[in-house]
């Protein structure tokens, strides 16, 4: 594990944030399959937020189809002890992003965990005329890479015992302007990242955009 990486975890550890924190957000879009899209939203009122399965706003993510003109949401739940964390920070142009979800998967506590790992150069915004809500230094592209390991041990884990871990994808995501800028300039009236993603469904729903809302997804 290189230097940065272990900075980017030993803050995550000690750092405390409010997931209920009223924004300003950006939006990134990542593709998923096909003409199929994600929408991951980053928070910039604190460096980082964490949250429960319990929590209202638990692993909930928004996906729309570009070609169906559909828009839902993709909740993972499950009866396990679910935890998550989201850190941000900036080095000069360097913006960094660092997500991070475990679960216990038994008595024992051992436990799935999932992170990605992104990376972007910052620039400054309003940016070439454009707003996104917010004045900044921000990128308008990040690239990511996700990295897993499984919760089940093999034999002795201290004497050479194994465990399934992996570099899984990389992907990137390219910042939704005007949909960021049309959720920050509402935020008066945004108290929690719940309300944000209400109003991303309303905004696609609008019927100027056209998309229809279909059934949440669970995993």
């Amino acid at each position: 594990m290189n230097k940065l990486f272990f900075l980017v975890f030993s803050w995550m550890a000690f750092a405390s944030a409010n997931l209920w924190a009223g924004g300003p957000w950006l939006i990134y879009s990542t593709k998923e399959v096909g003409s199929e899209r994600s929408l991951l939203l980053v928070n910039l009122e604190d460096e980082q937020y964490s949250f429960t399965e319990s929590d209202s706003d638990n692993d909930t993510w928004i996906h729309f189809n570009t070609k169906t003109k559909t828009i839902w949401r993709k909740i993972y739940e499950n009866n396990l002890n679910e935890w998550h964390r989201m850190s941000w920070g900036r080095n000069g142009k360097t913006f960094y992003i660092v997500y991070s979800q475990y679960e216990y998967t038994d008595e024992s506590r051992t436990c799935d965990h999932g992170v990605f790992f992104g990376t972007g150069t910052a620039v400054s915004w309003p940016n070439r005329a454009r707003s996104i809500g917010v004045s900044g230094q921000f990128p308008a592209m990040i690239k990511f890479n996700l990295v897993r390991i499984d919760g089940g041990w093999t034999g002795d884990r201290l004497n050479g015992g194994s465990r399934s871990g992996a570099f899984q994808e990389a992907w990137a995501g390219a910042l939704e302007v005007p949909l960021t800028k049309a959720l920050n300039d509402a935020r008066a009236g945004l108290a929690t990242n719940e309300d944000a993603k209400e109003f991303i469904i309303d905004y696609f729903t609008d019927p100027a955009r056209g998309y229809t809302q279909t059934a949440d997804v669970e995993e």
